[in-house]
Parts: C-alpha cells; sequence; structure tokens
C-alpha cells in the first residue's frame, strides 16, 4: 500500500518487517484529503493488517494547524496494537517545529512512543493557535 509520494500524508507497509511508515510532512487539509480521514485509513490499515509497528515520520513536518493534531493522536492512543512499547517509533528532526512540536508532545505525554532522529527545533514551550 502506497499513497502518492508527493503528498504531505505518504504511506507505505514494509510487509518483511511487519511495519507501517507513515511520512506526516504537514498538519493541513487539503481539500477531501484531511488529516482526520488520512489518519482513519492509517487506523483502518493498521486493524485490516499484520502492522506489527508503526514508524511515524516528522522530521520534515514545519507545522500547520494544531487543531488538527487531535484525530493523529486519538488514532495512536486508540491502537491497542501499536500503542505498546517497541511498536510505535516517531522519526523527529531539524525541521520538526511548530504544530509538530505540539504532536511531539502530546505523543510524550501520552503514548509509548519512542523518539528517533535528531532533536526538534522548537522548545516545548511556545507561541501556538491561540484563542481570543
Amino acid at each position: 500500500m502506497q499513497k502518492d509520494p508527493g503528498s504531505f500524508l505518504y504511506m507505505e507497509y514494509i510487509p518483511e518487517t511487519r511495519t507501517l511508515y507513515v511520512r506526516h510532512s504537514a498538519v493541513i487539509n487539503d481539500g477531501d484529503n484531511t488529516i482526520e480521514s488520512l489518519f482513519r485509513n492509517v487506523e483502518e490499515f493498521i486493524q485490516e493488517n499484520d502492522v506489527q509497528k508503526l514508524v511515524l515520520d516528522l522530521h520534515m513536518n514545519g507545522g500547520g494547524n494544531n487543531y488538527l493534531n487531535k484525530s493523529v493522536i486519538k488514532t495512536i492512543i486508540k491502537s491497542e496494537k501499536i500503542n505498546q512499547p517497541g511498536k510505535f517509533y516517531c522519526i523527529t528532526g531539524r525541521r520538526t517545529f511548530s504544530v509538530a512540536q505540539n504532536l511531539v508532545n502530546e505523543m510524550e505525554n501520552y503514548t509509548e512512543v519512542i523518539f528517533v532522529g535528531e532533536p526538534t527545533s522548537e522548545n516545548v514551550n511556545f507561541y501556538g493557535d491561540t484563542k481570543l
């Protein structure tokens, strides 16, 4: 299973290691390709296939809309197959910042994630989407 590699969400299943790789490059909705619908597809694929590991690649994610992170984090929290020690990995890097940093923070607080790669370029505390 592969989605368009030019898209802001790219998925590839690696059967040899039973790993689902998901590159999440921007936290934005693109017409019918909403973050919620795309991560619903991720959730369905995990449930319907022999997926033993999830690798979420945020190393090139520069942000987007904080309010769209909810569906990402809910998908991971709900997945009993994936939200276990040694089964969920997140790749971070110097270009992981803004909303992607908030997603990293939420994953660290609410999931069994193992982070790999470089440190993010954002501090844990920073200004984001504010309500007036």
